[in-house]
């Protein structure tokens, strides 16, 4: 029993974050609890819950959204593409297939998954159950992680506590991350990111938690977060390799590095700490354990895993990469900015901002207070930036990939914007210092930013070419004939922002084109035609003497092939 009280004192004394100057040391949330901030910090609160529940269904619902509703109700894609091709169905007819129906079961669900496990389960499942309770609707879909991510507020504040030891630093972290536009986006996607950023920082802040308190409870939560977060995603992974790093040096760090700076270290405080490190890696064996199952599917089902990800090979220029990383570490707190690259002039400083919190950090806190933010920075930065360098391909855009590095980057830029050399007497006197006002800049840019994504019609202000070409069918008579023959996914995306009235077929683009294309009564659109289709189109219709207009498409210039056809000679 003496033994646990001085391995609890020892690792409770030596591994616990500092306090950070601006505090006082009886009262966790002086000094600025006291003054105003408290009133700024609980406005930012809640309009980090309106910025996440507000305006559900105002964003397109793309691609992935409805991959997510498949999966829930238990529908494979290919399923689907057999019964719907080449069939004229209205919209309803189509769009049921991402509704959960009483016909399909939780084997249906979990047969569907097991089939694309690329995405691990858990977030799924919780997804199936919301929508039993609450329905299948966009709104009632995007609920689920909108509520979600509402739990990372708590752990955003928690885990930069415990780092940071500083009430002050953790409410301008809490801040940073209400508003922040990439946290936001992600809290209002039907996919399993929000749900992620709730294991990254749960499972973060119980292995920081269970450091300064190395009791066997602490320790079997830290493996039940680590379960969560692997069975919500993979990507988890970068994150417990930043545990084991951070960790490993932490600990190696007192037992190896102490005693060559001549340092007393007696030989029961090594004990300890050995002790505390195959606690954490048994505790961590234990919560990878869940997720064996599922990596064994993914053996299994490898092939149609990489025909999955393929389009991730894709290849960019390097301009074009470095274009689009700044344009990703912008949305920390930007959002909206000009579709040129004038806006790289705005976004510099803000770059430079999170460099000089990261030099500040480094050289000012002690190892274990930054190792872990900018370990979570560095990997996945690293796992998806040198593969695209070295053979090419885009990983590195995809911003959702990255959000162990935003995580790590708010938590440095909280530091940044938070720390203080003063003491709490003085702080208490200077409640506008300058690093104070630099904060409240930052704050009013990401506020503003959030405020701009919540009423826009489309994440950062960029054309959808889907919703404008469905607002131009939508204008004319009811019914419509909408034909397409590019990947149902999107598609079944596109047919949500139509009228039930309307009708709709998904074309296989070998088989002859249906008679009632030509010359029927009703308005007739082609969306987003192949080449060989539109040409295919264009040749019958010559025949019938039947016209082809294009009402709407991108120019050349742009590199894209959207387009909306309407076949016959009525106009919009």
């Amino acid at each position: 029993m003496n033994t646990q009280k001085n391995q609890r004192s020892f690792n409770s004394s030596n591994l616990s974050s500092s306090p950070g100057e601006g505090d006082s040391p009886f009262n966790p949330l002086a000094p600025f609890w006291k003054g105003g901030f408290r009133f700024i910090v609980i406005g930012v609160v809640v309009l980090g819950i309106v910025f996440r529940l507000g305006n559900l269904a105002i964003k397109p619902y793309w691609e992935d959204e409805v991959f997510t509703s498949l999966l829930v109700s238990g529908y494979e894609i290919e399923m689907i593409e057999t019964a719907v091709k080449s069939n004229l169905m209205p919209v309803d007819g189509l769009t049921k297939y991402q509704e959960v129906h009483l016909g399909r079961s939780w084997k249906d669900t979990s047969v569907a998954l097991a089939k694309r496990p690329e995405h691990t389960p858990l977030y799924f499942l919780l997804a199936r159950a919301w929508a039993e309770c609450f329905g299948s609707s966009i709104t009632a879909m995007r609920a689920f992680p909108a509520v979600s991510s509402l739990l990372t507020l708590p752990l955003f504040y928690w885990l930069a506590r415990l780092l940071f030891g500083s009430s002050e630093i953790a409410a301008i972290t809490l801040c940073l991350a209400c508003t922040s536009p990439i946290f936001i986006r992600y809290a209002q996607d039907t996919r399993p990111y929000s749900l992620w950023v709730v294991g990254i920082l749960l499972s973060s802040a119980m292995l920081l938690h269970s450091l300064q308190n190395s009791r066997r409870r602490n320790w079997m939560l830290y493996s039940v977060s680590v379960a969560f977060a692997i069975l919500t995603q993979w990507l988890s992974s970068f994150v417990f390799l930043a545990h084991g790093i951070y960790v490993l040096v932490i600990k190696n760090r007192f037992i190896w590095a102490r005693p060559i700076m001549g340092e007393p270290v007696t030989e029961e405080q090594v004990a300890i700490e050995r002790t505390t490190l195959k606690h954490f890696f048994a505790a961590l064996t234990v919560g990878l354990l869940p997720a064996l199952p599922w990596v064994g599917l993914v053996v299994y089902r490898r092939s149609s895993v990489q025909t999955v990800l393929g389009w991730l090979e894709k290849e960019e220029t390097l301009s074009g990469l470095m274009v689009n990383w700044l344009s990703n570490v912008s949305r920390l707190v930007f959002a909206g900015l000009p579709a040129d690259n004038s806006w790289l002039w705005i976004v510099g400083p803000f770059a430079l901002l999170l460099v000089g919190s990261t030099v500040r950090i480094v050289t000012k806190r002690p190892i274990k207070q930054w190792l872990l933010p900018v370990l979570l920075c560095v990997i996945p930065t690293v796992a998806f930036v040198a593969p695209d360098l070295l053979f090419g391909g885009t990983r590195s855009l995809i911003s959702r990939y990255f959000l162990p590095a935003y995580v790590g980057a708010l938590l440095i830029l909280g530091f940044g914007l938070g720390a203080s050399t003063l003491p709490a007497k003085t702080l208490a006197k200077r409640p506008w210092r300058p690093q104070r006002m630099l904060f409240y800049a930052v704050l009013t840019i990401s506020l503003s930013a959030s405020w701009f994504n919540l009423n826009a019609d489309n994440w950062w202000g960029e054309p959808d070419f889907s919703r404008q070409a469905a607002s131009i069918i939508t204008q004319t008579s009811s019914p419509v004939e909408v034909y397409s023959d590019q990947r149902l996914s999107p598609f079944m995306a596109f047919s949500l922002s139509l009228r039930p009235t309307d009708y709709v077929m998904w074309l296989d683009s070998t088989e002859p084109l249906p008679a009632e294309m030509f010359g029927n009564t009703r308005t007739t659109f082609l969306f987003e035609p192949s080449d060989s289709l539109l040409i295919r189109v264009k040749e019958e219709a010559a025949k019938r003497g039947v016209k082809v207009a294009l009402v709407q498409g991108n120019s050349p210039a742009e590199g894209l092939s959207q387009s909306l056809f309407q076949i016959g000679d009525n106009r919009p």
